[in-house]
């Protein structure tokens, strides 16, 4: 199918996935013939090579004017590697096989062009993908391939067969050729060739060929050189368009169409939508039945599996990585200098040790499996902390101090919990056949944190009490539709909504996908901003106060006084860190009264910190949508050569760039040199100054994509969503706070498309230590999903300071905010009358090694993760499911890492008996305290133990040490049975 544009070539794609079935669709887009990129490359070989076995493929007008100079008939281009479910290949030699091919090894694969490799499994992100895949060998045989999620490992569809091309450019003179072809070239004469609208079609065509003018007369290798442009209406025999479209482009002029002069080609002409696609693409009646019911028992099961991972989340991610080189605190012995992890056989012990460096030459080594003592020191500034003594014991005094502050607080905090619970909320049908539609109408597949997300929002709001939850995820990751789910929720039981937005811009565009999501549902939405009219603002707010109106959305114009909704059951706050003081105040009193839901990717510490203290509720979206790719970051001195670059890449591919310039005073003089570096290039500017029509008018032709570059100030920062713009550039970004820089990240990336974010600054620049430590973190963290991760740096940067109110600073300096919040967690449970699944505070000493080998998981960061995750499970279902996700990651668990997975159930097991500590003495395995009575000692006989009552303690022999573990658990279990 040739299409007028890359961007209805993503519109049919996805609608023709619901006719298609089964029948791959492959889309192409110009990006992927600019030959300097390996990877489009690679797509390229791949699409041309499909059209000879597929059903049907999608591309763009523009696509057909680009040449290439690789042998027509050169199905792969470069090589290529197919692996294939079944198949023996030899393990040893897939490494270096992949190297070859250009691909880099990595400890994770969150980027295209990588490789990981993990006890007998490996994972491989193809280049052209949008997700990677995982192998799974038992020896030398492919048992298992699968799509995986980048960022957490968790497995999406079953694969036959992984193709593998090459990911780097092989030497160019073995491959190209001199002579040059179009993408018709490579077609097969079968093909059926589909022109949709033909006159849009050679309009795009001349405004294409017009704009690479430039391109033609440099010499470029996208297209031919040298040739006249057509004239406008028709196309010259001799021109590189009419070479491309032979023997499409007679058809594209506005004449008669012949169809005897292409006996080789059969096309049929669209005119209007997808839906009037040929018949044999429409599914019949029974099949789209079926298709519907699948659909459903997938999200049905996907919504259960949700419920039931409720108490399977990993505490962790909530708490500050730590590595060698950083101050860590000690429950017990203070703040220390973590110097490395090393490994020790110890008493005939084999295991990892924490080693520890304190004042006065104190040096402390720390068995691994006592590593969830340890937290990561945020102060509450930024100065270096100092180190406790393991002599003087001064840190015990500190830590109780702390804990009282903590304790007193949590009640403090609790109030507020509590007086929600006092005030009578209203409780929402939930499980209605209304929503059920409303959900069946979303177009996309929900990823399972947002379905987590969805079921515990419907929990909140079913309870007759005021729902405040917050719903930290990534741009792009869906937020926005569990909001829509709640404002429906709220809607269908005779409440309003109230949207509460930080800027004009993301409140019209909020409006415009309410109105187009609810409008079939007869759901009444309206906006309130700047750019509505007064009269306008007047006959909305009567409505809402009439309850003529469902749903408002608007900026915080929204919480004047004029504004009396008739039944306001719901507020939705998003990006809550982006309004002021007085707008927060005004939040604090909405939660005693209503639901409220706030959503963010970056949360302020304040929001976090009331989250993680167990105060507010917290749902984390952090799964990617199907196809979402990492945005590239770049981070470096600006200069007229990069972003000329930058610019050329991105507009090479149709596409669009944010260029980011924060001072309204020299915008213009921006736009003018930036004009210079791309004289091609429509640009516009938008800022804050300006009149609400110009805003409005301005950011409509960029969403048309009649600006190819918006120049802006840091207004764009939230919620913008435009897919065709996939290039940010910030200039001075060492001026701006992490997470806002992760915002106007976020600007870009919301397709499948690669995109790139380059964050500049002055060359010479000489740049603060803040600085330059935000500048770091905004480009370690690459991957899909690190809003929380950005929101935690970004206070670990800062420092805690007065965040917990200024009578908690000293508390913070002392024991560290990590640790302060240990603390608080449970306090604001016990306060707030709730329970809380702590991880088992067990001491158990048994001779076994204990270990997560190096070799088995090779970074140190992620083997101080999983060691921190092990400690911190508290279930036995837990355990199983760690072990399983780190059993597919990494491969079959060695000894000392089953070891340690044995040891965590012990722990579980044990403190559900309520015994504290677990010892071998005189190859007796002693257990205590634990209360026994007589029928217990009865079913313990077996076991030939001996039960001290005054003691509280029980021995049981042992005859080998060799399965310690696996002999304990059964005894524990046996233990619990009774």
């Amino acid at each position: 199918m040739l299409l007028p544009s890359s961007l209805q070539v993503q519109e049919y794609l996805r609608e023709l996935k619901a006719y298609v079935g089964q029948v791959e669709v492959l889309s192409f887009n110009p990006k992927m013939a600019d030959l300097s990129n390996a990877s489009a490359k690679l797509g390229l070989a791949r699409f041309t090579g499909a059209l000879r076995h597929l059903g049907l493929a999608l591309c763009s007008i523009e696509t057909l004017l680009y040449r290439f100079n690789f042998a027509k008939g050169h199905n792969g281009l470069m090589d290529s590697l197919t692996l294939r479910r079944g198949q023996d290949y030899a393990w040893d030699d897939l490494p270096e096989r992949l190297v070859a091919l250009g691909y880099e090894r990595a400890s994770r694969t969150d980027l295209p062009g990588s490789f990981a490799l993990h006890g007998d499994t490996i994972d491989i992100f193809v280049a052209d993908q949008s997700a990677p895949a995982r192998l799974e060998f038992f020896g030398d045989r492919i048992e298992r391939i699968y799509r995986i999620v980048a960022s957490t490992g968790q497995s999406i569809a079953d694969l036959e067969q992984l193709e593998i091309g090459r990911c780097q450019l092989p030497d160019l003179r073995q491959v190209y050729l001199s002579e040059c072809h179009a993408l018709l070239d490579y077609i097969a004469d079968e093909a059926l060739i589909v022109l949709v609208e033909p006159k849009l079609l050679f309009d795009s065509m001349l405004g294409f060929y017009k704009k690479h003018q430039q391109e033609i007369t440099e010499q470029s290798p996208l297209l031919a050189a040298g040739a006249p442009a057509p004239s406008d209406g028709q196309t010259t025999s001799d021109s590189p368009a009419a070479q491309a479209l032979s023997p499409l482009a007679p058809l594209l002029e506005p004449a008669r169409v012949d169809f005897s002069s292409h006996p080789t080609l059969s096309l049929l002409t669209l005119h209007t939508h997808a839906e009037q696609i040929d018949q044999r693409f429409v599914p019949d009646p029974e099949l789209a039945r079926q298709i519907d019911e699948t659909k459903r028992q997938a999200k049905l099961a996907a919504q259960l599996g949700a419920e039931q991972d409720d108490q399977d989340q990993d505490p962790t991610r909530t708490r500050f990585p730590f590595k060698p080189g950083d101050y860590v605190v000690h429950e017990q012995f203070g703040i220390a200098y973590f110097k490395e992890v090393s490994t020790q056989t110890i008493a005939g012990v084999t295991r990892d040790y924490l080693q520890l460096c304190y004042a006065d030459d104190g040096k402390l080594l720390l068995p691994i499996d006592q590593i969830d003592k340890v937290t990561k020191y945020v102060g509450a500034g930024q100065k270096a902390p100092k180190l406790s003594s393991l002599s003087k014991g001064d840190f015990s005094k500190l830590y109780k101090k702390a804990k009282r502050s903590a304790h007193k607080m949590a009640f403090d905090l609790a109030d507020v919990y509590l007086r929600r619970l006092e005030i009578p909320g209203f409780a929402y049908q939930v499980d209605t056949p209304e929503l059920a539609a409303f959900e069946r109408a979303f177009k996309y597949v929900e990823t399972p944190d947002q379905l987590k997300a969805i079921q515990e929002v419907k929990r909140d709001m079913a309870r007759p009490r005021p729902m405040d939850r917050l719903i930290c995820g990534d741009v792009g990751f869906g937020k926005t539709e569990v909001a829509m789910r709640a404002a429906y929720i709220a809607v269908q039981s005779g409440k309003q909504v109230m949207f509460l937005c930080p800027t004009t811009i993301l409140a019209e565009q909020h409006f415009e996908k309410f109105q187009e999501r609810f409008e079939p549902f007869g759901v009444r939405v309206g906006a309130l901003s700047r750019i509505v009219d007064q009269k306008r603002q007047k006959e909305l707010l009567e409505h809402y106060h009439q309850g003529k109106l469902d749903i408002l959305i608007g900026t915080h114009r929204l919480l004047s006084a004029d504004v009396n909704p008739k039944a306001l059951g719901l507020v939705v706050i998003d990006e809550e860190q982006r309004f002021g003081v007085v707008q927060k105040e005004s939040f604090k009193n909405l939660r005693a009264q209503i639901d409220v839901l706030t959503l963010s990717a970056t949360p302020i510490p304040r929001t976090l910190q009331m989250s993680l203290s167990s105060v507010r509720d917290l749902s984390i979206i952090e799964t990617p949508p199907q196809g979402r790719r990492p945005v590239e970051v770049y981070v470096g001195e600006w200069s007229q050569e990069i972003v000329r670059r930058a610019l050329e890449v991105e507009l090479g591919r149709s596409g669009q760039v944010y260029y980011v310039s924060n001072r309204v005073d020299t915008i213009d003089m921006v736009a003018d040199a930036l004009a210079k570096l791309a004289p091609q290039a429509r640009f516009g500017v938008v800022h804050g100054q300006l009149s609400p029509k110009q805003l409005q008018e301005i950011m409509q032709e960029f969403y048309a994509a009649q600006i190819d570059v918006l120049i802006s100030t840091t207004i764009i920062e939230s919620g913008l969503d435009n897919p065709n713009c996939n290039t940010i550039i910030i200039e001075n970004a060492h001026r701006l706070g992490l997470s806002q820089m992760y915002q106007l990240k976020g600007r870009v990336g919301r397709s499948d498309l690669h995109a790139y974010s380059y964050f500049l600054f002055p060359p010479r620049q000489p740049l603060s230590e803040v600085q330059a430590a935000r500048l770091v973190a905004i480009d370690e963290n690459q991957e899909l999903g690190s809003g929380l991760k950005i929101a935690m740096k970004d206070l670990e940067i800062r420092g805690a300071g007065s965040m917990l109110g200024a009578e908690q600073s000293g508390n913070v300096s002392a024991v560290g905010f990590d640790l302060f919040m240990q603390l608080l967690a449970p306090a604001s449970a016990e306060a707030a009358g709730r329970q809380r699944l702590n991880a088992p505070d067990v001491q158990i000493d048994l001779p076994a090694d204990q270990l997560l080998p190096s070799d088995y998981i090779e970074g140190l960061p992620e083997r101080i993760a999983a060691y921190r995750r092990i400690a911190a499970l508290s279930s036995l279902r837990q355990v199983s499911s760690y072990k399983s996700l780190l059993k597919s990651e990494y491969g079959e668990l060695p000894p000392p890492a089953e070891n340690m997975f044995e040891r965590a159930a012990c722990r579980v097991l044990a403190a559900g008996l309520g015994v504290k500590r677990v010892s071998l003495l005189a190859r007796h395995l002693v257990l205590e305290p634990l209360y026994l009575n007589a029928d217990d000692l009865e079913r313990l006989h077996k076991y030939r133990a001996r039960y001290d009552q005054a003691l509280q303690q029980l021995k049981v022999p042992v005859k080998t040490t060799e399965h310690i573990f696996i002999d304990l658990k059964a005894l524990l279990r046996d233990l619990s049975r009774s």
